[in-house]
């Protein structure tokens, strides 16, 4: 029987193949995917900045109805807010600081659980 030579080539390759005691070779290293980095903190506000809050819309409405907010009742803490609030601190001998604590608090009559 004759063979050809690139049959013969296959068939020993295959039987070498066959009879090889060589360990598998290992995976493949996995690649190292780096998780992204964690969210950061929500900012703290600073006292220049303008927030919202059903506290500040009940403020506004009181000092309104006692004549020392001029401004859109909208529940924002902003400068016209911090200055009524001061305005009604110094009427009311409280440390006019612009910040409803609980004295303020007290003072216009509000019940906010400070």
């Amino acid at each position: 029987m004759k063979m050809y030579p690139l049959l013969a080539s296959i068939a020993v390759l295959a039987l070498a193949t066959a009879c090889s005691t060589a360990e598998p070779a290992p995976p493949p290293a996995a690649t190292f995917t780096p998780l992204p980095a964690p969210m950061p903190a929500p900012a703290q506000p600073t006292a220049g900045e303008i927030h919202h809050s059903a506290f500040m819309f009940e403020v506004q409405h009181r000092l309104k109805a006692l004549g020392y907010y001029e401004g859109q009742v909208d529940g924002a803490n902003g400068p016209l807010t911090r200055a009524a609030v001061k305005h009604f601190q110094r009427d009311n001998h409280l440390n006019p600081t612009g910040v409803v604590d609980q004295h303020t608090d007290s003072a216009l009559g509000l019940s906010s659980g400070k």
